[in-house]
């Protein structure tokens, strides 16, 4: 029985009763609407980019991959038939639903609760054996709910980079936390690093490979992949079965010639400043592109260009700044970078 809501345990196969506590609980209307679709007779299943890096787009997964994948979790994070889980994730998504068909796969207590920036909070109650989180989740829960990780086994990280600052605090907290690298083509996370042992490299799961492709890609074999996929993700091999992530290749500034890496000088940089930041590439008659920085705040910081030129070498060095209050960001806190960008401008 491994829907709880309201203290109630609710088969997921019962689409009635859940479809009439749909209408009184709002976060389970996606969870309903997925779950008719789960138990229908269609071979696979739409699931929503998203659109962190472009366009939302539609993609159709099989639902023996979905089902596949989920075993592939289950067997690495060594969850088992009766524990409870949580999803605070929007169910739109493939993250949010994949905690649904694990539920279901493992049979697991599933609560769900509607996304949140503190997903743990009033459910100190409970023994968490698996609980997906995005950075953002983790940091405001560690400053606002600390107490309730407690509570909680183990922790995937997905969505994004985890800033340093927060890698730094991790070792002091009591669940075991990993970071995830996966997309909604891969059905969420074929590689993790564990935080908590200081990992900086992701380890492939059981049936996946990646080789690099010609401009310096990931490309994922799975077994429980129809086809390879070629991502637009930059890494290198590390060791026998991990490899290192250093951005994205459609991210790449050419400024003068020289490749740059936004990911490597935002890494350096958000340590240093009160603020959040994001470099990107604008176009230049003289360069083809030139490095500008967009900070999320009303005013520049003191030193700022001080700081770039003790820190960055010079072809990582922005050439400008720009000022945003409020960064764009989609509904699990991905900074959308061109749209901000464009806001930053306009904002001149």
């Amino acid at each position: 029985m491994p829907l709880l809501i309201d203290d109630n345990l609710i088969e997921f196969d019962n689409l009635d009763l859940i479809d009439k506590l749909a209408v009184a609980h709002k976060e389970l209307r996606g969870v309903a609407e997925f779950l008719q679709l789960w138990w229908s007779d269609m071979d696979s299943i739409d699931v929503k980019t998203s659109g962190s890096t472009g366009k939302p787009k539609v993609i159709a997964l099989p639902k023996e991959a979905m089902i596949k994948s989920a075993l592939k979790t289950a067997e690495y994070f060594q969850y088992k038939a009766g524990d409870t889980v949580l999803n605070s994730l929007p169910i739109e998504f493939i993250a949010g639903k994949m905690m649904i068909v694990r539920a279901i796969v493992s049979k697991l207590n599933l609560i769900v609760v509607s996304p949140t920036s503190v997903p743990l909070d009033g459910l100190g109650d409970y023994e968490l054996a698996f609980v997906p989180m995005t950075p953002y989740q983790l940091q405001k829960t560690i400053s606002q709910n600390s107490k309730e990780l407690g509570q909680v086994r183990k922790i995937l990280l997905g969505g994004g980079p985890v800033a340093d600052s927060l890698i730094n605090n991790i070792s002091l907290l009591a669940p075991e936390i990993y970071h995830g690298y996966g997309m909604t083509e891969t059905i969420t996370h074929i590689a993790v690093r564990n935080l908590s042992k200081g990992a900086i490299a992701f380890s492939l799961l059981p049936g996946i490979e990646v080789v690099i492709g010609g401009q310096g890609e990931l490309v994922i074999e799975a077994d429980h992949l129809p086809e390879h996929i070629v991502t637009t993700d930059i890494g290198e091999l590390y060791g026998d079965n991990g490899f290192l992530w250093l951005g994205r290749l459609d991210n790449v500034i050419n400024t003068g010639g020289v490749k740059v890496h936004p990911e490597a000088i935002e890494k350096v940089l958000k340590p240093l400043l009160p603020c959040d930041c994001i470099i990107i590439g604008q176009e230049d008659r003289v360069l083809g592109q030139r490095v500008v920085c967009v900070l999320e705040a009303h005013k520049l910081p003191q030193d700022l260009f001080n700081l770039f030129d003790k820190h960055l070498d010079k072809f990582q060095r922005p050439k400008a700044v720009f000022l945003l209050p409020s960064f764009i960001r989609t509904s699990t806190q991905k900074i959308q970078r061109k749209p901000t960008f464009k806001a930053a401008l306009d904002n001149l």
